[in-house]
C-alpha cells in the first residue's frame, strides 16, 4: 500500500461526501415542492452506500499502513 493509494482513497471519500450532500439537498428540494422523491431517495441510498464502501476501503488502507 502506497501513500498515493491512500491519498486516492481519501479523494474518493471526499468526492463521495460532496455527491451525497448535493443529493440530499436535491431530495429536500423535491420534498419541499411536493414532487415525487422516491427515485431520488433511492439514488441517495445508493450514493450513501458507495460512500460507506469508499470509507471502508480508505480505513482498510490506513490500517494496513499502520500495521507496518
Amino acid at each position: 500500500m502506497s501513500d498515493a493509494e491512500l491519498a486516492m482513497a481519501e479523494r474518493h471519500v471526499q468526492e463521495a461526501r460532496l455527491i451525497v450532500e448535493r443529493h440530499r439537498e436535491r431530495v429536500a428540494q423535491l420534498e419541499r415542492t411536493g414532487a415525487d422523491s422516491r427515485d431520488a431517495r433511492m439514488m441517495l441510498g445508493v450514493c450513501e452506500d458507495n460512500l460507506r464502501i469508499f470509507e471502508g476501503h480508505r480505513d482498510y488502507l490506513k490500517n494496513q499502513r499502520d500495521q507496518k
